[in-house]
């Protein structure tokens, strides 16, 4: 009997002490942090982590009096979505009544765009880019991205600068219409003289 009451007072005792520590705290149950923004990266020519770099030979200009876009080309070396673009105007920044833009092709396809004033011989600054509705700021590995201006032309020049000093397939051109947006394609060919258009992306990784 001693030993029954015994039992009974250890299990009491038992319970107690279980009850009086609150709940089981599960070990397992994960802390969330903040999530980091994601790694800026740029593209393009001629930059140094995103700022324009010393050109190899010297400032020389691709310009068009009718309407016209100059890019560069790009064949993506990894995944990534699009925010800014930056290109140089040459010393002819003349366009017509639906202006300029700058723009973002994947293939023949506008993905991005933005309205701007060019200045003569200067950068444009890294100008964020508004998605267009038909297609995303987003692009995956081995897309071809093709990024610089589109005008309407004045009938006097308006012209983008490149570097006489490189050369090869980075310059491409297109005469479609620009109207109140740019041209949502493009069917490219390459400059019979084609040097280092000066644009730069800039995109998240």
């Amino acid at each position: 009997m001693k030993k029954l009451f015994n039992l009974i007072l250890i299990i009491f005792f038992s319970f107690c002490s279980v009850s009086l520590a609150g709940p089981l705290q599960d070990k397992h149950k994960m802390v969330i942090g903040s999530m980091s923004s994601a790694t800026p990266d740029w593209a393009g020519y001629p930059e140094t982590s995103g700022t324009p770099a010393t050109v190899t030979g010297n400032w020389q200009d691709y310009a068009n009096t009718s309407d016209r876009e100059y890019c560069t080309i790009w064949t993506a070396t990894e995944n990534g979505t699009a925010t800014h673009v930056n290109v140089r105007y040459d010393t002819d920044v003349n366009v017509g009544a639906n202006g300029c833009y700058l723009v973002l092709y994947n293939g023949t396809d506008l993905i991005g765009y933005k309205k701007v004033t060019p200045s003569t011989s200067s950068w444009s600054g890294e100008v964020a880019l508004t998605e267009d509705s038909s297609g995303s700021l987003a692009f995956s590995t081995n897309d071809v991205l093709r990024f610089g201006i589109a005008f309407d032309g004045a009938g006097t020049d308006m012209s983008i600068s490149y570097d006489d000093g490189l050369s090869g397939d980075y310059a491409e051109y297109d005469n479609e219409v620009v109207g109140a947006s740019a041209p949502a394609t493009c069917s490219w060919s390459t400059s019979g003289t084609a040097h280092d258009i000066a644009a730069i992306l800039r995109y998240n990784e």
